[in-house]
């Protein structure tokens, strides 16, 4: 009787935790954070910043990210060499919302954000501004059942540094 009882609870815990899915969050949340370290690299030596682009996947399923050397002023994003990355958590950027949305890093590797597709073509008239819920940060946040995990990017007016 006793072991019946430890195996279902065993089995409703089990059940818990991988319907929060914390195993694709914190992944998803270290594949974003080799993105920013890549797009930090590739802003610093761009002369015109980077763009960090996120779409929805197919049927509304996962998220895919891909890394541009410039930022969409005038034709200036190019694609870089990285492939695009598959995110399984639902993504979410403060003052932005679902994909799609942008993420552009300054030459300085600050970031602002901005809803809508970027690719190369595109053109955003000026920079978006510092978030104001979260002053002086862009905040995103990786979701999946009840697992949950946040990054914070600090934007230019956090430091009083020019996009």
């Amino acid at each position: 009787m006793a072991t019946g009882i430890l195996a279902a609870f065993l089995l409703a815990v089990g059940a818990i935790a991988l319907g929060s899915r914390p195993f694709a969050v914190r992944s998803d949340a270290t594949r974003f954070d080799a993105l920013v370290a890549a797009a930090r690299a590739v802003a610093a030596s761009s002369g015109n910043g980077a763009t960090l682009a996120f779409v929805s996947g197919g049927g509304g399923a996962g998220t895919t990210a891909r890394l541009y050397a410039g930022r969409p002023n005038g034709g200036a994003m190019r694609a870089t060499s990285l492939a695009p990355v598959r995110l399984r958590a639902e993504v979410r950027a403060e003052n932005v919302g679902r994909p799609p949305f942008a993420i552009f890093f300054s030459s300085a590797g600050y970031a602002t954000a901005a809803s809508g597709s970027y690719a190369p073509g595109s053109f955003l008239a000026s920079e978006p501004p510092c978030p104001v819920p979260s002053p002086g940060a862009a905040v995103v946040t990786f979701s999946a059942g009840r697992a949950g995990e946040s990054r914070t990017l600090p934007c230019p007016s956090a430091v009083g540094a020019s996009p």
